[in-house]
């Protein structure tokens, strides 16, 4: 299947997404692109600090995600020896899937169009360094083709287009993330 647009953002998570949306709001046409399917769970994302806080309020996405988010004004952060120091700071707890899911269809009730279960496999040039298209696959098997006049990676930890795209030639890992609900009610309480 073959898709012809202006813009194609590879990757959507918040950044890509946010990029969508804005493009979308511009009139401009886009295509966002996604290895997965919405809504999906991921360990990354769960606590917005306060830059990120400021973008939701720049792009006027912030009462949206507000809404369905825990606003924290002021962290304690507590070491091994029970010393502490309390912070204040504009951050929101909002779980991964419910931020992505919010922001994407923001972009999409703004015109945006969603490519979901697509993996980008590799970049097909016209003449080097210019992309003639990019090359992807379906999680059922159909190949894709995706024209575009820019394309924007926005991958994250994902290191597959980046490297296919010969921006990063570095193979070993580069990040971890682990993720933990604590129950604040029992630790203030031992305290």
């Amino acid at each position: 299947m073959k898709y012809r647009t202006r813009v194609a953002i590879i990757g959507a998570g918040p950044a890509g997404i946010i990029c969508s949306y804005l493009l979308a709001k511009s009139k401009i046409e886009n295509i966002l692109v996604e290895k997965d399917t919405f809504p999906r769970e991921k360990v990354c994302g769960d606590l917005l600090m306060p830059d990120s806080v400021k973008v939701l309020r720049d792009t006027g996405l912030y009462e949206k995600i507000r809404e369905n988010s825990q606003h924290n004004g002021k962290v304690e952060i507590i070491a091994p020896n029970k010393e502490s120091i309390e912070l204040k700071v504009d951050f929101l707890s909002c779980k991964r899937k419910i931020l992505d899911s919010l922001l994407v269809k923001s972009a999409q009730d703004a015109g945006a169009e969603l490519l979901e279960g697509v993996y980008i496999s590799k970049p097909v040039y016209r003449d080097a360094p210019q992309i003639k298209y990019v090359a992807g696959t379906t999680q059922t098997g159909e190949d894709i083709k995706i024209f575009a006049d820019l394309y924007v990676l926005s991958t994250g930890a994902a290191l597959g287009p980046l490297k296919s795209f010969s921006i990063l030639t570095n193979k070993g890992m580069t990040a971890l993330a682990v993720r933990r609900y604590i129950n604040i009610k029992d630790n203030i309480e031992n305290k």
